[in-house]
């Protein structure tokens, strides 16, 4: 096989699922509508070894994504998410976050619901909203671009 056919293929095989909005409500009057705020973690898979860092893909129920910076201030339906992870925090405002992994082993990145201030955003049992992915972290320089900046 052409060699870069075969570099091709192993960057597809790499690279995170395409981006699908959530299906339309049908009205279906027999289902109750769900208005609760989610978080859920598609991409990687649980356990999935990384090199220097992740593409972390999330899929977000019920909250439109918004940039803290252009909209400071809480508004009901907006907000973004926190990715946890090596001690520091990166505040993301779209499906996809590229995150910098330093710590080599097995370590959890957790996925934490905000209101556009950052403050926690609490299910109905005054819980914060979250996801966690475990990782297998290799220490190594990341292949995937420029991983965003970290906070501790």
């Amino acid at each position: 096989m052409n060699p870069m056919w075969t570099l091709l293929l192993a960057f597809v095989a790499c690279a995170p699922p395409p981006y699908t909005p959530p299906a339309e409500d049908t009205g279906d009057a027999e289902v109750p509508e769900d208005t609760g705020v989610s978080i859920n973690i598609t991409w990687p898979l649980p356990e999935t070894p990384v090199t220097g860092c992740a593409m972390v893909v999330v899929e977000v129920q019920n909250l439109r994504l918004t940039d803290a910076a252009v909209n400071p201030d809480p508004v009901d339906g907006q907000g973004h998410y926190h990715l946890l992870y090596d001690d520091k925090y990166t505040p993301c405002y779209t499906p996809y976050c590229l995150i910098a992994l330093e710590t080599p082993g097995m370590y959890t990145v957790q996925a934490l619901v905000t209101a556009n201030d950052h403050t926690p955003l609490l299910d109905e049992e005054g819980e914060e909203i979250r996801a966690n992915l475990p990782l297998n972290v290799t220490p190594g320089e990341c292949d995937l671009g420029e991983p965003l900046d970290g906070y501790w």
